[in-house]
């Protein structure tokens, strides 16, 4: 396993802490240094040990790191891209974790000439969010999504691959387009659920009701609704076209299964029900 000694942190928030966390504690790097727009987010970070130290200069730290990790929300990714390229080293492998893919991988291509950028997405994490949120093995036995583009050297690939496998992760490597199609299916469409489905509740029966009626099966459901809300702004915003895909889809679900319970469908309801269930349990 390759031993990094200098990694650039660029947000240290949960995924971003969780992965420093790792690297430390695994002895992958020999130093983190972090960088984040929270100042007090950071300073916790640096007093919690979870990053070696608060850096001063990203653009120095870009140029001397050899594993640059950039964990922002997507929109500012997308936004800063073309101004991290220009001080990171050819040499330097560079990954981002962020929840959509098409635009991000696009921007790498052009500006990442050398081939030294690789899509990932951890596929972990919880509602809660920031330094103070990360902890140590988040990433074991949890998939890891690598996706590559068109410039993507496969040496570079294979040293991410490398990367996300000592950190006991299973990696599956996906298309650009299948990516964000995919998670938008099995990840942004139950986010998007998850919050209306608190909204509407919300607006008939008040949270310190909730919270004295409400069984596990609406907590559970509901529990990703307390999860950041500019980095899902961000997401829907990101993979737009995909995420109103799936709402449109399931709206058409929907549709179905309240016709079937307005006309006392009893057969209809069942095999319904039943053929869902079946599609769970083969998950």
């Amino acid at each position: 396993m390759k031993t990094y000694h200098t990694v650039a942190l660029v947000g240290v928030g949960l995924i971003g802490g969780s992965l420093s966390r790792d690297l430390l504690k695994r002895k992958i790097a020999d130093e983190v240094v972090g960088f984040d727009t929270d100042k007090k987010n950071l300073a916790y970070a640096v007093k919690a040990g979870i990053v070696s130290t608060a850096g001063r200069s990203l653009r120095d730290t870009l140029g001397r790191s050899d594993l640059v990790i950039l964990a922002t929300p997507v929109l500012a990714l997308e936004e800063r891209i073309k101004s991290l390229a220009e001080f990171i080293p050819a040499q330097t492998l560079v990954i981002d974790v962020g929840s959509t893919k098409q635009k991000i991988i696009r921007l790498a291509d052009r500006f990442f000439y050398d081939g030294n950028f690789v899509g990932c997405h951890p596929m972990a994490g919880d509602e809660k969010s920031g330094a103070r949120a990360s902890r140590c093995d988040l990433f074991d036995r949890a998939p890891c999504l690598i996706v590559c583009g068109q410039k993507t050297r496969p040496a570079f690939a294979g040293r991410a691959r490398v990367l996300w496998k000592s950190l006991g992760a299973r990696v599956i490597e996906l298309s650009l387009k299948d990516h964000d199609k995919y998670l938008a299916a099995c990840s942004h469409l139950p986010h998007v659920l998850s919050f209306a489905l608190m909204s509407s509740v919300g607006k008939k029966i008040s949270p310190a009701a909730l919270k004295k009626i409400a069984g596990q099966s609406f907590k559970s459901y509901t529990r990703i609704a307390g999860s950041n809300a500019r980095m899902w702004r961000d997401i829907f915003i990101a993979n737009q076209e995909n995420t109103l895909s799936q709402i449109d889809e399931f709206q058409t679900e929907l549709a179905s299964l309240k016709k079937a319970i307005s006309s006392g469908d009893h057969k209809g309801l069942f095999k319904y029900m039943e053929k869902a269930a079946r599609m769970w349990r083969k998950m």
